[in-house]
């Protein structure tokens, strides 16, 4: 089973990186299965296995990144789509910082479930293995516009905000121009890098280890609500989507297009000087 995955891996890789990735069903699947073989062959036969696992995600991260990754220029586009309190630009950043801490905890959780379960491998319930590529990464996850995981972090938009951050402004659409408002770089490069972690990589690693997860339960009914419960670890900072309009920055040190100033006579606008 090994030479069997990293043929099938490697061909597909190889497809996508000559040719761009295609994400078709049929890819999709061939790749999973094959990394799925992989997986568990690490686990059957290392003493490390779960490590070895999460090290092949991450060079596999990395490579998405690099396949998919193209210059992205949000001010010609003139809005984007959050679907994160990630890129909630106008929620708070300490609720921000919880909801990382809070997924991080139940990855913990997660990571650590799999690799007590590990020593016992012997025991495994490989139907249930299969039913988690079958019933749950093809069926739920992978290769279909609304999975259950969320959806992927945007790498091209991050980068484009944070090199940009010192000339842009944003405005919530349907909002008046006066509220348009900036962010800072260094917040939005905490916010891209919860975002990096949480969906990106933790969303990779649950989708590519629930086969792992599920051969080590005995009792069907427990394969099947824990595949339907474990998606919502990487789902935990979703929110309704929020469209942003993106505007060049007028006057680099003010929030705001205008100035609000208080008088006697009451709130007037000002030009910036």
């Amino acid at each position: 089973k090994l030479w069997a995955g990293l043929l099938g891996y490697g061909l597909i890789w190889t497809k996508w990186l000559c040719r761009g990735l295609d994400w078709t069903f049929e890819s999709k699947a061939v790749q999973c299965f094959s990394l799925d073989l992989i997986n568990l062959h690490l686990l059957q036969y290392t003493s490390r296995g779960i490590l070895m696992i999460f090290g092949i995600l991450l060079l596999q991260s990395a490579a998405s990144i690099y396949a998919v990754y193209s210059p992205h220029d949000l001010l010609k586009q003139g809005s984007f789509t959050s679907y994160s309190t990630y890129t909630r630009l106008g929620g708070s950043l300490v609720q921000a910082c919880w909801i990382f801490l809070g997924q991080l905890v139940f990855a913990w959780f997660y990571v650590y479930s799999l690799y007590s379960s590990y020593s016992d491998i012997g025991n495994a319930e490989y139907l249930f293995w299969f039913a988690g590529f079958v019933s749950v990464q093809m069926t739920m996850f992978f290769a279909r516009g609304d999975s259950q995981l969320g959806r992927t972090w945007n790498v091209n938009q991050a980068i484009y905000v944070f090199c940009n951050a010192y000339r842009l402004s944003f405005l919530i659409d349907g909002d008046n121009e006066e509220n348009s408002f900036i962010v800072g770089k260094w917040a939005w490069l905490l916010r891209s890098t919860f975002g990096f972690v949480v969906n990106l990589v933790l969303r990779d690693f649950v989708g590519y280890s629930v086969p792992i997860l599920l051969m080590n339960f005995h009792n069907p009914i427990d394969c099947v609500i824990y595949s339907v419960a474990v998606n919502f670890i990487v789902t935990l900072d979703d929110t309704p989507t929020q469209l942003y309009k993106v505007r060049e920055r007028q006057h680099s040190g003010y929030s705001d297009y205008r100035l609000r100033v208080e008088t006697k006579e009451g709130i007037i606008d000002e030009e910036p000087p």
